[in-house]
């Protein structure tokens, strides 16, 4: 069975799962702050390409180094909810965010407000399913990078993404840390993006986890 197989290869991550087990909370910490920072230097590269197709491409640095680095990131971990712990996502979630908003905050003071938190917002609703497929297509940069071991794997659905706009919770958290001032309706917001990141990821892996992996 092909999810048999799937726990057998990550058997490291279920023990990393558990962090009450292998006495190792700071590290999930870290490695969580260092997945919101990577994303972040991702949304920084965005910016000052000047956008569209290449920055698109540039952004992809930040999923690269997140995977080739062992750090944890919410939006690459949650399709796997049957291996962790839902208090293990949550907090992940919650420093990929803290890491995330502290370097847009920063990027604010260092280089001014952003205003792409503002203009990304287009209602509830549309959103929502821009981070399905945002959710989906990170699904699939990440198992592609497993089955093929290939970068190219991780830049192209990076790059469909964001070219095509959709969300990405973490992502979204550093524009709204650099945004020019802070409102409590935008954290709302990114609890819809969370939530769409989430289904697109999980409904994905359901779909592909019984189809064989090429040898």
């Amino acid at each position: 069975m092909v999810l048999e197989k799937e726990k057998t290869e990550t058997r490291t991550e279920q023990a990393a799962a558990d962090p009450g087990r292998i006495h190792d909370m700071v590290g999930h910490i870290k490695k969580s702050l260092a997945a919101g920072v990577a994303i972040s230097l991702g949304c920084m590269a965005f910016i000052h390409s000047g956008g569209g197709l290449q920055g698109s491409v540039m952004f992809s640095v930040g999923l690269i180094a997140v995977i080739a680095l062992g750090m944890l990131l919410y939006t690459g971990k949650i399709a796997y909810i049957e291996i962790f712990k839902p208090s293990y996502l949550l907090w992940m979630l919650l420093f990929n965010v803290i890491g995330a908003m502290i370097c847009g905050f920063v990027y604010s003071l260092c280089m001014g407000p952003s205003e792409i938190a503002i203009n990304r917002v287009n209602g509830y609703f549309t959103d929502f399913w821009q981070a399905v497929a945002c959710g989906i297509l990170i699904y699939l940069a990440v198992e592609g990078y497993k089955r093929t071991n290939q970068i190219l794997a991780i830049v192209f659905p990076v790059a469909v993404f964001v070219v095509s706009g959709a969300e990405h919770c973490i992502a979204d958290s550093f524009y709204i840390g650099a945004a020019p001032d802070f409102r409590i309706e935008r954290l709302l917001w990114l609890l819809v993006i969370v939530i769409g990141n989430s289904v697109g990821s999980i409904v994905m892996h359901y779909l592909m986890r019984d189809i064989p992996k090429k040898k």
